[in-house]
């Protein structure tokens, strides 16, 4: 850790970049993940006992878009949310 606080300081664009990439792939693979939920829900429906509910639905997968949606207005997190989304792009055509 304090490796990466150092070379926070001496290249601080660097460590912007790479936290706030790291940021929008945590905050786009949960988005993800509540949005398969969603989906699998409406298909199958819930299960004959227990609770299939997310807590917070549905704000908690709109929160999750206004976050990402948000992130060019906050200084430096522009590159990581460009560097994401071309990611995501060049991930989802090799797969498919």
């Amino acid at each position: 850790m304090l490796l990466g606080l150092g070379f926070g300081m001496l290249l601080p664009r660097v460590y912007l970049f790479l936290i706030s990439s790291g940021g929008f792939a945590l905050l786009f693979t949960y988005a993800a993940i509540l949005a398969t939920h969603i989906r699998f829900r409406k298909i199958n429906g819930c299960p004959p006992e227990g609770k299939c509910q997310i807590s917070g639905y549905p704000y908690t997968l709109i929160s999750m878009i206004i976050i990402i949606l948000s992130m060019p207005f906050i200084p430096g997190k522009a590159s990581g949310l460009i560097a994401g989304f071309i990611l995501v792009y060049l991930y989802g055509n090799k797969i498919s």
